[in-house]
């Protein structure tokens, strides 16, 4: 014998509701937006080699750049891009300056320092400076502020590319 018409609105209904049940459970959060990845503050002291400085037209820009990786040629840092860490630009001739990155991702970053752009070429950079604090390594925490400091002496920068492990 065929099921009722109510049978059938009755199984329907109970079938909605238990669609309706298990896509609630999915979403714990329901319709509120995903919580923010965590984020940390990096803030660094940078001491320059005053003798050292550069023709002003040689240090096109400045910046201190961080890196989950360490880059095996400049084509890495750009092809990377959204994985970089990087300040404002800093100034030039000066022989201190401090840098504030906020909203860095958590994490670990193995590559950090000064890159000084040396031409209009935007792939010619080239680092000046690395963190040497904690073996190089800079680790980011949620909520927290981490202290790098920098020393640039641009008449002997560190090898690039690096010494690959």
């Amino acid at each position: 014998m065929p099921p009722t018409a109510s049978y059938l609105a009755h199984a329907l209904h109970w079938g909605l509701g238990l669609c309706l049940v298990l896509l609630t459970a999915a979403c714990e959060q329901g319709l509120a937006p995903p919580d923010a990845p965590p984020t940390g503050r990096l803030v660094g002291t940078i001491t320059y080699d005053v003798a050292s400085w550069p023709p002003r037209d040689s240090v096109r820009d400045l910046r201190f750049v961080a890196l989950p990786f360490v880059p095996r040629d400049t084509s890495d840092l750009f092809r990377d891009l959204d994985q970089l860490v990087i300040s404002e630009p800093l100034a030039y001739g000066v022989p201190r300056d401090t840098f504030t990155i906020d909203g860095v991702p958590a994490g670990t970053y193995v590559y950090g320092g000064v890159a000084q752009q040396y031409s209009p070429d935007v792939l010619d950079w080239r680092p000046v400076g690395l963190v040497e604090q904690n073996g190089g390594i800079i680790l980011v925490r949620d909520g927290l502020t981490t202290i790098v400091r920098v020393s640039v002496d641009f008449a002997n920068p560190p090898p690039f590319p690096p010494q690959q492990p």
